[in-house]
């Protein structure tokens, strides 16, 4: 299980990335801020653990840098690039495919554990 200090921790090395992408036009956690509307150190006080973003501001931050809000709470480091990748297909398909790749899932690693 997952505390909030290891949530905390996660979301700020993500938002840290994404500024420090050498794409990425956000030139400073001041200017994060203003893009979504709050206060000029409000990002910096995310950075530094003192505070924590609503849901409305987690997902503002999210489309500031046009991705997915849970990926924001996504822990890289912990599960690695393909499984990201992974996620994210699963989240383009259509609805009536997740059933049977649940169970495709289910029957490989059935298999898995019988050899």
């Amino acid at each position: 299980m997952m505390d909030s200090k290891e949530l905390h921790d996660i979301l700020a090395q993500n938002i840290n990335h994404l500024i420090d992408d050498k794409d990425s036009k956000t030139p400073s956690m001041r200017y994060l801020s203003t893009c979504i509307d709050a206060n000029e150190s409000y990002i910096q006080k995310i950075l530094s653990g003192s505070s924590f973003p609503s849901m409305d501001k987690l997902i503002a931050i999210a489309n500031h840098f046009e991705v997915e809000p849970w990926t924001l709470l996504f822990n890289h480091s912990k599960r690695g690039e393909e499984f990201e990748d992974t996620l994210m297909l699963l989240a383009s398909c259509p609805h009536n495919m997740i059933p049977v790749i649940r169970e495709y899932i289910r029957y490989l690693m059935s298999k898995e554990e019988n050899e």
